[in-house]
């Protein structure tokens, strides 16, 4: 058999390869729809306070809305998120005088899912004496569930203090979310950011606080699970960019190779999210993305610049805190988890710096002086809210824990590119 009838074999098992991992990984755990940005949220709640005006009284009432929001939608962070949508509610002072209202609702979060303030403005329409047509506005605060309320129908000269409860909050759910996990996926707009949770709205609903509260290390593994589930088309992709842009074919090889590391991951880690949560873990599968083709040149310089980033940083990142936290976890299932994570990330890792090198050597000084841009680039910064201490022995690290680790990651990895190839940090 001649070099070249080997080679096209070798291609032909990876294409096969890639085909299967792809029908694979939709296959696994409980699949939702693939992830949309900018999607808006929904909600209705219940009202009730103190009318003032010509007709007092103790008012409640019913609403519903919907919420378009412009930042913070699909961040994994503790981005506060805005947002502008339409607002229907419906009033009774006691049983009587029926008021119905239609407005624009908008505002924002002070801190994500902790408090809000919110604006409206709109039309009401109220029966009985002294009825008639008033323009609504009204300044809610909000923090989780529950809110506080004034408003005032002008032209009616009716005013209205109280609170209520809301399901959903107005900005949407509040979010569990962990650290990165594996190879973010990257579409033509940039990383694809992940929803806190494919869980129908209903089961948010009536569970959020009790598994905020019982279950935090089974949340904190099931969003694991979907990261990791996430890097297998990132891989997928990734292999195919390098064998567009004509790189060494053992790369190729060991792309398609790390999204068969990241499926395996994402089982796993579904696994240890069931046995905490009672239930199977809900994991989304992003579809395998296509992106725009480059020219040969920018192409390298993209895989040179996502390499350092979401290889030689991200999973290298990963790979460090995942074997801390094997470590100190007291958890022997989730220790020899974290502890096969670790060493496949840092393969990953290995695979990135190999990418890295050939990309700076066929890229030249245009991709050098692009990698060479990002080293000044902050470390990412977990927060406590996405990382609560006291979960150690579970294989879950604290934010200070994370943070350090991911410091002493940066500072290795810029040293190592300075060393080794020679870019200046």
């Amino acid at each position: 058999m001649g070099m070249g009838e080997r080679k096209s074999k070798r291609r032909a098992r990876d294409r096969r390869r890639g085909r299967w991992l792809g029908r694979a990984v939709a296959a696994s755990s409980l699949i939702c729809a693939p992830a949309q940005a900018a999607d808006p949220s929904f909600g209705g709640g219940v009202f009730f306070g103190y009318r003032f005006g010509a007709h007092s009284g103790f008012e409640w009432g019913l609403e519903a809305f919907s919420t378009y929001r412009f930042r913070g939608a699909e961040d994994c962070t503790s981005a506060a998120r805005t947002g502008l949508g339409p607002l229907v509610q419906i009033g009774w002072l006691g049983l009587e005088q029926p008021r119905m209202t239609l407005a624009l609702q908008g505002g924002g979060e002070l801190q994500r899912a902790t408090l809000a303030v919110s604006g409206q403005l709109g039309l009401s329409y109220r029966l009985g004496p002294d009825g008639g047509f008033g323009v609504h506005s009204a300044v809610m605060p909000e923090t989780l569930f529950v809110n506080a309320g004034l408003n005032y129908e002008w032209f009616l000269g009716q005013g209205w203090v109280g609170g209520g409860a809301r399901v959903l909050p107005t900005y949407g759910e509040p979010s569990m979310c962990s650290v990165q996990v594996g190879r973010p996926l990257r579409t033509d707009d940039g990383l694809l950011q992940l929803p806190a949770s494919c869980a129908p709205p209903s089961a948010l609903v009536r569970s959020q606080r009790a598994r905020a509260a019982i279950e935090p290390v089974g949340l904190a593994f099931e969003r694991d699970a979907e990261l990791e589930a996430a890097s297998v088309p990132a891989f997928l992709l990734l292999a195919g960019e390098l064998a567009a842009a004509h790189a060494p074919h053992a790369l190729v090889q060991r792309a398609l190779r790390a999204a068969a590391d990241e499926q395996l991951h994402a089982g796993l880690t579904a696994q240890l999210a069931e046995r905490h949560l009672g239930r199977p873990a809900l994991v989304r599968v992003p579809e395998v993305v296509q992106r725009r083709a480059l020219e040969a040149g920018a192409s390298t310089v993209r895989l040179a610049i996502e390499s350092w980033l979401d290889g030689c940083c991200a999973e290298g990142r990963a790979a460090a805190q995942a074997a801390t936290a094997a470590e100190r976890s007291h958890d022997v299932a989730a220790r020899a988890v974290l502890a096969r994570i670790a060493a496949d990330e840092q393969r990953h890792a290995e695979l990135a710096w190999s990418i890295l090198e050939w990309a700076l050597r066929a890229g030249g000084a245009d991709a050098r002086d692009a990698v060479h841009e990002l080293l000044t680039a902050d470390e990412t910064v977990v927060d406590s809210e996405h990382a609560p201490g006291g979960l150690e022995a579970h294989g879950r690290l604290a934010a200070d824990t994370l943070n350090a680790v991911a410091r002493e990651h940066g500072e290795r990895a810029r040293a190592r590119l300075h060393d080794s190839i020679g870019v200046s940090t």
